[in-house]
């Protein structure tokens, strides 16, 4: 059974290690700035390592390196300005629910029921993101560019 604690330290002490110093500097400015992003992380894992337990650490790695660029492009926008708090966790969960349908169009995962979770990105974002996190973007209105990949996340 996987430990959600034990998750979260294994996950950042591997960012740590074997990432740059900037990628471990926005995770803890993302979990600052939304503590739930840590859950969010979790239930991804959980998804990796259900699908396919030898390659989820190394799938885990790539994925946030996905989820922190696209964090940092909120956090840190070229107009020099800070963009708001719900638009910045719009645009991680985002970049959670593109990179987990990228990664499904890629890959072969042993497990057909992870596949058809996977296969739908209403579905894995209810999975990932809790009801609190899913009000927070439906009443900012970005929960249609999120469940749309067509439709631009905009501030």
């Amino acid at each position: 059974m996987l430990n959600d604690e034990r998750i979260r330290r294994d996950i950042f002490n591997q960012v740590s290690k074997h990432r740059s110093n900037h990628s471990t500097v926005l995770l803890k400015l993302l979990k600052e700035d939304w503590p739930s992003s840590e859950d969010i992380i979790v239930q991804v894992y959980k998804l990796l390592y259900a699908a396919d337990e030898s390659a989820a650490s190394d799938l885990m790695l790539t994925l946030i390196d996905d989820f922190l660029e696209a964090y940092r492009t909120a956090v840190n926008p070229p107009q020099s300005f800070k963009h708001d708090d719900p638009y910045r966790l719009a645009v991680f969960i985002r970049s959670v629910v593109d990179s987990l349908e990228d990664l499904m169009g890629r890959r072969t995962c042993s497990s057909p029921d992870v596949l058809s979770v996977w296969g739908d990105r209403e579905r894995v974002y209810k999975r990932i993101a809790s009801r609190r996190i899913q009000n927070i973007i439906r009443s900012n209105s970005y929960e249609i560019a999120i469940l749309d990949r067509c439709v631009d996340l905009r501030p």
